[in-house]
């Protein structure tokens, strides 16, 4: 690969939806790390931060560490805010209606996630997931993006990208094809609404998690067959990419750009 300059991206925040709160409408900003050694067009990796849906922030350290990694293997990043605990969110109709379904099916499978995990906030992410794409698939040319999505999380962040490619019709709203979804410490409460999608996916998870329990994406794998990739890391930092504390993040970033890539080649 050839030497490229240490500052190899661009970083832009845009407001890209004001979803409805119990205290009025709240700006969501997305900030958008765009490649600056090439000149593209690029896929898109949007990711979803960690914080168990009460706090955490797009702004967090590593995401600009991933994104120089991403920027360097051709991608481009965006790190998105979406509504937390406080203020609560209100969610939409179609969304409301969904949730005692929902939450039955997470009952009834006797999901051990905590019950926050299972409830209205997660739901919440789903429909701020599903407005991020809304907004940027109209603007892919102003970006330079070649309409290519790789959708990825941390912790309440991978629950996200589970949540958002299998329940976003359930909830009533639109979501483009998602090539590739990249779980990090992340599982699925509602495993009868699992079906086949086009997305492959990519969880990696420490066996021992006490934060996010490891049977919710080991039931998940053994429903998905093929279109699940489950990597099972004793040693795996709680939402990490890497698989142990030693492994250096641009090589364990490089370990979700080859899945992806790999499965860019298939569609091919």
């Amino acid at each position: 690969m050839k030497d490229v300059p240490e500052m190899c991206f661009e970083r832009f925040s845009y407001i890209f939806s004001r979803p409805d709160t119990k205290q009025g409408k709240l700006d969501l900003r997305a900030d958008l790390y765009l490649p600056g050694n090439s000149t593209g067009p690029w896929p898109l990796v949007v990711w979803a931060h960690a914080g168990g849906f009460r706090a955490g922030t797009r702004r967090n350290r590593k995401h600009g560490l991933i994104a120089e990694t991403l920027a360097r293997e051709g991608y481009a990043m965006a790190c998105i805010d979406y509504r937390l605990a406080r203020p609560p969110a209100v969610l939409t109709a179609p969304a409301r209606r969904a949730m005692g379904a929902l939450i039955r099916d997470s009952e009834k499978w006797g999901e051990e996630m905590q019950e926050p995990f299972r409830r209205q906030r997660p739901i919440a992410v789903v429909e701020d997931i599903c407005a991020f794409f809304k907004w940027i698939n109209i603007r892919l040319e102003h970006f330079n993006l070649t309409g290519e999505f790789v959708l990825g999380g941390s912790s309440a962040g991978g629950i996200s990208v589970l949540n958002a490619i299998m329940l976003h019709d359930v909830i009533g709203q639109p979501l483009p094809t998602i090539r590739t979804g990249l779980v990090l410490s992340g599982g699925f409460a509602y495993p009868s609404f699992w079906r086949p999608t086009d997305t492959r996916f990519l969880a990696i998870h420490n066996p021992n998690d006490a934060h996010v329990p490891f049977s919710s994406v080991a039931r998940i794998n053994e429903l998905a067959g093929d279109q699940l990739d489950l990597i099972a890391a004793p040693e795996q930092p709680h939402g990490s990419p890497c698989l142990s504390p030693a492994e250096p993040l641009p090589v364990a970033v490089r370990r979700l750009v080859a899945f992806d890539q790999r499965q860019s080649f298939e569609e091919a």
